[in-house]
Order: C-alpha cells, then structure tokens, then sequence
C-alpha cells in the first residue's frame, strides 16, 4: 500500500499541474464576448483583421463581432509594424487599464504574440510581467538605453 502512495502522490500532483495549465489558455473568444463579461487578466486567443493604427503599437482590431484595441508595448521597447487590413490571430491578456484608473476603461488586448495567415510570427513579450515593466531605466536587464 505505501508503494501505491508513493506512486499516486506525485501522479495526481503531475495531473493537477497539467490541468491547471491548459484552463490559463489562451480560450479562443470574439471581441463581443470580451465587451460582454471582460476578464482582466484573462489570456485570450481572437483572429480578425487590423482596421487602423491608432498610435506607435497600438491597434484597432476588428473580428467581425466588434473591435478591440490591441496594445503591442511601448515603442521604446520594439516597433511592431502591421498595415490596415491585415488577417491576424492574436494571443494576448484582456486588460482594463491600469489599476489606479478613476474610471472603468473599455477593454483591450494586451498583445502576447501575433500571427499572420503566412505563418509569420510576431513575439510581443512572454507570459509573466511585461518586459519593460519598470520603464526604459526599469529593473529588468536590458530594459532600455539606460
């Protein structure tokens, strides 16, 4: 019997571990579902098309259900270059601004990774904390000209 239990601990916290990975996602959704019930923090997966660019990483998305502004990091960090009317498959975290916000913000992506229909991939940062976390003289190295 203590064999078994040695065998089962590990088997079932191996198990648990896995499940809890697969339900972070990211969950395939559209951007009225976001509108409806916004999840902050919630790691998504949305394909649609850029509309617009509205200022240095920041876009208008649009999945046929509505649009969301897909925010790709600030433009100190890298440059992020898609032309209007370009097909993209989006993974990112759903976002409502910063937590010191007077006012509820619409939603917004918080851009993780971008792919076009050619299969070109474009890596905007990895889950965890933002890279530029901290500001161009942020903590982390390599975070700017500092």
């Amino acid at each position: 019997m203590k064999k078994i239990r040695y065998f089962i601990g590990p088997l079932v916290a191996c198990l648990a571990g896995t499940g809890a990975a697969l339900a972070q996602g990211p969950f395939p959704t559209t951007a009225a579902d976001i509108h409806a019930s916004p999840t902050p923090g919630q790691l998504v997966e949305l394909r649609g098309r850029v509309v617009e660019r509205l200022r240095d990483n920041e876009f208008r998305f649009d999945d046929g259900t509505g649009h969301l502004v897909l925010d790709a990091g600030p433009p100190w960090w890298h440059t992020v270059s898609l032309p209007a009317g370009a097909e993209v498959t989006v993974v990112g975290r759903v976002s409502l601004g910063p937590p010191h916000a007077r006012r509820a913000l619409e939603p917004e992506i918080d851009v993780h990774r971008l792919q076009t229909p050619a299969g070109e991939m474009i890596r905007v940062r990895d889950v965890g904390p933002a890279p530029w976390a901290g500001g161009p003289c942020g903590r982390r190295h390599g975070a700017g000209p500092c």
